[in-house]
């Protein structure tokens, strides 16, 4: 789908209503930015400039992850990327970028890509752009302290069982 017949889309709200991302999480756009997505290669916020049929050239604000060496990307339509972004002249976005192999930027509503809320959710990303949390899945791996003291309990609660059950068997006379 090209750029140019999502934004006119835009012109009808219910029509662009329809188009969903199945299981996109409510916060797709923050694991972007803390690197949840492995081919998504760049995060930044920045406001959309000019909209073409196939194109979108947006000024880079704030990079959030990645790289960039221009202050404008320009994001292509391609056919494997997904639902098109509803992009706006002049708004600012997060945008969730994928690198194609020929090189060229794109991005899709199903990586993230949206409308930045407000000055406090810009600032909520770049926060989180300096400080991302591990994700949920390595939290347990990468915290040895937390391990030692589960296996501590865990021997603890053996001893004390072992020592009552010993306890009480000690007060039975031998047959």
């Amino acid at each position: 789908m090209a750029f140019g017949a999502i934004f006119a889309a835009a012109a009808a709200p219910a029509a662009a209503a329809a188009v969903d991302c199945i299981g996109l999480p409510h916060d797709a756009a923050e694991r972007a930015v803390k690197g949840e997505y492995r081919d998504t290669s760049l995060a930044f916020i920045g406001t959309v400039g000019v909209v073409g049929a196939d194109r979108a050239e947006i000024s880079v604000e704030n990079v959030l992850r990645g790289s960039v060496q221009q202050p404008t990307l320009a994001l292509v339509d391609h056919p494997n990327a997904g639902i098109a972004v509803e992009f706006v002249p002049g708004v600012q976005y997060i945008v969730a970028a994928v690198q194609s192999p020929d090189g060229a930027w794109t991005t899709s509503a199903c990586k993230g890509t949206r409308q930045i809320a407000s000055e406090q959710d810009r600032r909520r990303l770049i926060a989180l752009a300096r400080n991302p949390s591990p994700p949920a899945d390595t939290v347990l791996a990468g915290s040895p302290p937390l391990l030692v003291i589960l296996l501590v309990t865990g021997l603890l609660a053996v001893g004390c069982y072992a020592k009552i059950r010993n306890g009480r068997n000690a007060g039975r006379a031998a047959p």
